[in-house]
């Protein structure tokens, strides 16, 4: 039985780790989202204004101001992934929230950099990577168990010439 080329191996590899990549990131963003909402209940409000947002996508800058120190945020909601202006919820948030307009803004009194204009729980977004995850994880293990069961049968046929 001949050996696998050293190539399809390295290519197996390269795609494992793009997917791990991925998976961790997803991963620790929510983490870190997870956090924030759990404790954004003891967090503080200020009065935030938006000053500026980017052309493609949705990273809308607001600032405010704790304790005579000036922030800037970009987080608009919590589990939030990046929205494009095409977006619904970007147009509504641009609806809502013209440049130059005033909101409550939430800030952790601890660390005022952590703040968020919308603190409340979005079951969609916690939905949408926790779909994410589910599909990506099987595929990965699926994948594993078709290469090692059927490896010798998908592989092109080389033959000597």
């Amino acid at each position: 039985m001949s050996q696998p080329k050293k190539s399809s191996r390295n290519h197996r590899i390269f795609g494992i780790s793009i997917v791990a990549v991925f998976v961790l990131i997803l991963a620790s963003i929510t983490v870190e989202d997870t956090r924030d909402y759990l404790d954004s209940d003891t967090w503080a409000t200020t009065t935030g204004t938006r000053i500026r947002d980017n052309n493609k996508t949705a990273f809308i800058e607001f600032e405010y101001t704790v304790n005579g120190t000036r922030y800037v945020g970009t987080r608009t909601r919590f589990y939030q992934l990046v929205l494009f202006t095409g977006d619904t919820q970007y147009s509504n948030f641009e609806t809502t929230y013209p440049i130059g307009s005033t909101f409550p803004v939430y800030y952790d009194p601890a660390d005022p950099q952590r703040s968020v204009i919308n603190p409340a729980f979005p079951v969609r977004a916690i939905m949408l990577r926790v779909a994410l995850l589910t599909v990506l994880i099987p595929i990965w293990i699926s994948h594993r168990i078709v290469s090692r069961l059927f490896g010798n049968i998908l592989r092109p046929f080389r033959g000597t010439a």
